[in-house]
């Protein structure tokens, strides 16, 4: 799934594919958020890591 995709999906529809999705690409920090969120709704632990500056957005306490 890219972000494009996410984008395209509102909550409850990204809470209901999620499950079936194994890799998400092209994702920005605002879409890395909506996965972790999305995850959580789900009942599962979330860790994410980031590789650069970019990721810092998506990695700081809320």
């Amino acid at each position: 799934m890219t972000g494009m995709e996410i984008d395209a999906l509102d909550g409850d529809v990204l809470d209901a594919v999620l499950p079936e999705v194994s890799v998400v690409a092209r994702g920005t920090p605002a879409h890395k958020v909506r996965v972790i969120r999305s995850c959580q709704r789900l009942g599962k632990v979330v860790a994410m890591t980031g590789d650069g500056a970019n990721d810092a957005p998506a990695i700081r306490p809320r």
